[in-house]
């Protein structure tokens, strides 16, 4: 029972580390300003999916 509750939330767990990681390769080729606008339209997505 605990298992299928925990499965979720390693789920989002992994959407974040892929997220960080797509974050970590956009700003690596953009300025600073516009990773903070992708990042804001990640969290907006992800907290839209709840």
């Amino acid at each position: 029972m605990t298992i299928d509750i925990l499965r979720p939330i390693d789920n989002l767990r992994l959407i974040f580390k892929n997220a960080m990681k797509q974050i970590g390769l956009f700003s690596s080729q953009h300025g600073s300003n516009e990773k903070s606008i992708f990042l804001q339209e990640i969290l907006r997505q992800i907290t839209c999916s709840f």
